[in-house]
């Protein structure tokens, strides 16, 4: 149990240090605008 907390907390952490650098957030940004073309 303790493991799988650890794991977890880990795993959303990286996650969050990606999302928090400019060029994962642009990369993001632009495949949301790319995928979006309802005018």
């Amino acid at each position: 149990m303790l493991i799988a907390v650890c794991a977890l907390l880990v795993l959303s952490f990286v996650l969050f240090q990606q999302f928090q650098s400019d060029s994962a957030y642009e990369a993001i940004a632009i495949k949301v605008e790319s995928t979006d073309h309802r005018h």
